[in-house]
């Protein structure tokens, strides 16, 4: 879906000169023989790096959403490098160019698992859903926190900066304080209503489970497979202290998982690796990420086809996913 929306923060344009500088203000002396913009998100700017030194080939990414975000990315992939993240190899508050914080991480040459799926057969995708579901398990026990929240890096540490509330009160909340005026008449009137009255009748449900470390943007958009087999997880920007199913449902999102049998091997995949889910755990997962969705409609610039998208999702919950 990403695909479709539209970028309003400028890219940070560098030259090659620019880039060996900022390496150098990391202590990596070389010269850049060739630089590329990536496909970049939203905010921030990525770019492969090739050098005269080992290891030949780098990721600069300039953190544009802020000193806050990119340390607590670089701290999150470090968490995990050497399994299946890319080495975090150093971070700049301020890199000298533009003034933006700015990481620095080894290359995954590698395919995005949307673009690998769609070459598969029904036993591969299958296979690949199951490896989806163990590295989210593998995910969610890297790190615990007393609560869910949005993170902070505190003394080279992970903390909750600003908790909130994954449940459906907290859903019921955020919702009644979003879907309001403009918001509310863009995603519909009764529907938003429908919602908030939903979310305020069922205030139980979620199954209980442990604030976790959430990657928060676990799309097969964000997670790349290369030659072995071996799946790598980028981008860890959004990430935060959680419920398991904030990224379950992020996930279910892709179109690779829109049968039943991938929702199966996904959950014995998660299963393989110690991860607890119950039955149901599809259905909570799609309300979990409805906390995402009513965000996206509060955004003053979305777009026709993210708002349609917005309606069907809520559309979907109220109408099958009930206790």
């Amino acid at each position: 879906m990403k695909h479709r929306w539209k970028r309003r923060q400028p890219t940070v344009d560098l030259t090659p000169e620019d880039v060996t500088r900022i390496l150098a203000s990391t202590g990596l002396t070389c010269n850049v023989t060739e630089l590329a913009q990536t496909a970049t998100g939203l905010v921030n700017t990525v770019y492969r790096v090739d050098i005269d030194a080992p290891p030949h080939r780098l990721c600069l990414k300039i953190g544009q959403r802020g000193e806050t975000s990119a340390a607590v990315e670089f701290r999150a992939t470090a968490l995990r490098q050497g399994r299946d993240t890319p080495q975090a190899m150093s971070f700049l508050p301020h890199e000298p160019i533009s003034g933006h914080p700015c990481m620095v991480f080894s290359w995954v040459e590698g395919i995005r698992i949307d673009m690998h799926a769609e070459h598969l057969g029904e036993d591969e995708r299958t296979r690949l859903s199951f490896l989806l579901g163990a590295q989210l398990a593998q995910i969610h026990g890297s790190a615990r926190f007393g609560q869910t929240g949005l993170l902070a890096l505190e003394r080279d540490r992970l903390t909750v900066r600003e908790p909130f509330s994954l449940s459906l009160a907290g859903l019921h909340d955020y919702a009644t304080a979003t879907l309001r005026d403009e918001v509310r008449a863009r995603v519909g009137a009764a529907r938003s209503e429908a919602l908030i009255q939903w979310t305020g009748q069922h205030r139980g449900g979620i199954p209980a489970s442990p604030a976790v470390l959430c990657h928060g943007d676990y799309g097969t958009e964000n997670v790349l497979i290369d030659r072995s087999e071996q799946l790598w997880v980028l981008d860890w920007e959004f990430a935060c202290s959680g419920h398991p199913l904030l990224d379950l449902g992020h996930l279910l999102r892709t179109p690779l998982l829109a049968e039943v049998p991938f929702h199966d091997a996904v959950a014995a995949g998660y299963r393989s690796e110690g991860g607890i889910l119950t039955d149901d755990w599809p259905r909570w997962a799609r309300v979990l990420d409805l906390f995402a969705w009513v965000g996206f409609a509060g955004r003053p610039h979305i777009g026709p086809d993210t708002l349609a998208e917005v309606r069907h999702r809520i559309d979907r919950v109220l109408t099958t996913e009930s206790p």
